[in-house]
């Protein structure tokens, strides 16, 4: 049995192709292979899988994908909503960023007016992934992440990050963002695994809580990663919540980790997954801690220790 990564690389694949590779001219097709393949760490899909196998006991080391084509298509919708977002924000008029996932990113290696238009392409490709699921719970799964990924949630959220740079610094204005950007997507994967299981009914609530605390610890992990260089840009400068709150950033962090630790003790595998996470971001802060304090006005040592 191929690994679940795998797994959800070949269901992206075939989704992409079963739904543009004959409706699109060859040219414009390959810009959307290039934007999804090779796959990213997956970590989204990989929460859709994990919810839903914990909350249907089945076993996820032997699941073959193709036994749950619903799942596969909630898997396949979340990633490219995901991507649609990373092509937007690489945009010279966003992020400006020139690569992505080790490569040039889509507007460097195409131009920008593509990339642009693939993302619209993969930001409708993800509704009409979701539509094509047939289950009683798929009306509510697209009305949850239109919702969460819409104007009032992730979309929302990047307009507010957009806006930092002409903005005193706030913290609450910095999870606010985090929640939105990231938290918000994190939870479509957990109520979407949670709303096509056997425990729709009462899990939901639950699956709002580890997503939202699983996308704030993503992204205040991330900031703080941002600080391995030995010179960060002013933006970073200008919005990074280590270097402005310290406090608050780190009595977050660790509160949030040791409530997530809670909410995920009826998901195993949820649990594994953040807890090998976990442990990789220890091994590279431990590594990079010296560099890392050149920006801080704490010691990391306490907050390393209790990851």
């Amino acid at each position: 049995m191929n690994s679940l990564n795998t797994q959800i690389t070949n269901d992206l694949k075939s989704h992409l192709a079963y739904y543009l590779e004959s409706n699109l001219p060859k040219d414009f097709y390959e810009v959307f292979s290039y934007a999804i393949l090779p796959a990213g760490k997956l970590f989204r899909s990989n929460l859709v899988w994990k919810c839903f196998c914990d909350l249907s006991d089945i076993d996820i080391n032997n699941i073959n994908t193709a036994d749950y084509p619903n799942v596969q298509k909630l898997s396949s919708a979340v990633e490219f909503h995901h991507v649609y977002t990373l092509l937007h924000d690489d945009l010279p008029c966003m992020d400006d960023d020139d690569y992505r996932r080790g490569k040039l990113s889509t507007h460097k290696k195409y131009n920008e007016w593509i990339a642009l238009l693939a993302g619209d392409g993969l930001l409708n490709l993800s509704y009409e992934t979701l539509a094509s699921i047939e289950h009683p719970n798929t009306v509510q799964i697209i009305r949850e992440f239109s919702k969460l990924c819409g104007p009032q949630g992730l979309i929302l959220g990047q307009y507010m990050d957009l806006k930092q740079d002409n903005e005193v610094f706030n913290f609450q204005n910095i999870l606010t963002i985090h929640q939105l950007k990231t938290a918000n997507l994190f939870t479509c994967c957990l109520l979407g695994g949670t709303l096509l299981s056997p425990k729709a009914g009462s899990f939901t609530h639950t699956a709002r809580n580890i997503g939202k605390s699983t996308g704030i610890i993503f992204q205040l992990i991330d900031d703080l990663t941002e600080l391995c260089e030995k010179e960060v840009s002013q933006h970073e400068k200008a919005i990074n919540p280590w270097i402005h709150d310290f406090h608050h950033a780190s009595t977050t962090l660790l509160t949030l980790i040791k409530e997530l630790n809670i909410e995920t003790q009826a998901t195993p595998n949820i649990k594994r997954m953040i807890e090998e996470y976990m442990i990789k971001i220890k091994n590279r802060l431990e590594s990079n801690i010296k560099t890392i304090e050149i920006h801080l006005s704490e010691s990391l040592g306490p907050i390393i220790s209790n990851l």
